[in-house]
């Protein structure tokens, strides 16, 4: 976590009584995170983690995954609206696409 950051680790269910053998996601509040997170466990490959870290340093590595995270659920919701949208209208015309490519290319 990078500087100033405050991490709260929930060791109480519900009730306030310590649970028996379950397991209980740490909470972490982050100043590079305007909400409170629920930490994760993933792996991933090898040369994947030490590019990364290479990037973003051992402390920006959450920070960097939340945005990837974020940015592929983005990904698939669009691609879910574009195909609610060829079910609606059709799909674009080719003709279309060639005049978008063409007007974009002179920008």
């Amino acid at each position: 976590m990078q500087k100033g950051s405050v991490a709260f680790v929930a060791r109480r269910d519900h009730t306030g009584r310590e649970p028996v053998g379950a397991s209980i996601p740490t909470m972490v509040v982050d100043a590079a995170m305007p909400q409170p997170a629920v930490k994760l466990s993933v792996s991933v490959p090898f040369e994947l983690a030490q590019a990364v870290r290479k990037r973003v340093g051992e402390r920006g590595v959450s920070s960097f995954v939340a945005r990837a995270l974020q940015h592929e659920l983005e990904r698939t919701e669009l691609g879910t609206y574009l195909d609610e949208l060829d079910a609606k209208h059709g799909p674009i015309s080719k003709q279309a696409i060639a005049t978008a490519r063409r007007a974009w290319r002179r920008r």
